[in-house]
């Protein structure tokens, strides 16, 4: 990557927060990075990429209901990450 690249490069995310977790979707070039964090000491809960921002969002909202409520919730990720009132940054 030359200096004049990495200077176009603009961050862009979307953060929220459910229970004791913070949600982090940040787009790149080619894929959507999700990140789930505990919150307040922001340790790191899982990592992972997807193709689009909504299906990363569902993605960490997924982890997320699973860690809190496990395998048998019937919260919906897809729902959740809709009712989810997520934060856009730049």
């Amino acid at each position: 990557m030359t200096a004049s690249e990495a200077l176009c490069q603009i961050r862009r995310g979307y953060q929220a927060r459910w229970r004791d977790l913070a949600f982090f979707v940040e787009g790149g070039a080619h894929q959507w990075t999700l990140r789930v964090d505990r919150v307040p000491d922001h340790q790191p809960l899982y990592r992972g990429e997807r193709s689009g921002v909504r299906a990363a969002r569902v993605a960490a909202v997924e982890f997320g209901i699973f860690r809190e409520l496990g395998p048998d919730s019937a919260l919906i990720p897809a729902q959740l990450a809709n009712e989810l009132n997520w934060q856009e940054y730049w």
